[in-house]
């Protein structure tokens, strides 16, 4: 399983920082995903056993950095837990809180969100 906390976020981040679009992919439990991060639209496509699925959300960049940060920020110790390959003591889980609150302040310091 890939780091899903992170590469959202910072998919998230570049594509507001440079305003291209940026993919985010990665595996979360057997599904593939690959998100893309526009400037008014998010494009999900999914591939499963059986294909793949397209959704998209008319959604702009800083909406969808507010949704992001607003469920990271309200289950903070699951998304921090994130096993990305093994478990973590709870030191780790604390310096991973600290990351994903540094990068949640930098959006709100650079009025991103």
């Amino acid at each position: 399983m890939d780091d899903v906390p992170f590469l959202l976020l910072e998919g998230v981040e570049e594509a507001l920082r440079t305003g291209n679009p940026v993919a985010a992919k990665f595996d979360a439990e057997g599904w593939e995903y690959l998100i893309v991060f526009d400037h008014s639209q998010t494009h999900i496509i999914t591939e499963k056993d059986d294909g793949y699925s397209l959704k998209t959300e008319e959604i702009s960049l800083s909406d969808i950095a507010r949704k992001l940060i607003s469920d990271i920020r309200r289950d903070i110790s699951q998304w921090a837990a994130w096993s990305v390959y093994e478990d973590m003591t709870p030191p780790q889980i604390r310096e991973r809180k600290k990351r994903l609150g540094n990068i949640m302040q930098h959006h709100r310091k650079n009025d991103c969100v």
